[in-house]
């Protein structure tokens, strides 16, 4: 689903004709509806709008690699 509105994304942004019915994504995920298409391009534009900063809440924590120093989130420091 995810791929199919990152196609649709790129496809109306660079404004391409690509020769298929509006829905053409039906061939492949029968009954996806255009608002939840709609819904997954703009949490990905606004994924791509916002600070680093605001990012890292969306972001899952790295996982610990042995060797590795953990990476700490600067908020995750204790408090005095």
């Amino acid at each position: 689903v995810i791929a199919v509105a990152l196609l649709h994304l790129a496809i109306t942004v660079r404004k391409v004709n690509i020769g298929l019915p509006d829905c053409w994504w039906n061939e492949y995920i029968a009954n996806l509806s255009n608002s939840l298409i709609d819904d997954i391009c703009h949490k990905v534009l606004d994924f791509y709008s916002i600070s680093k900063e605001e990012k890292m809440d969306f972001m899952p924590p790295r996982p610990f690699i042995l060797g590795q120093t953990p990476i700490m989130p600067a908020n995750s420091g204790t408090s005095s």
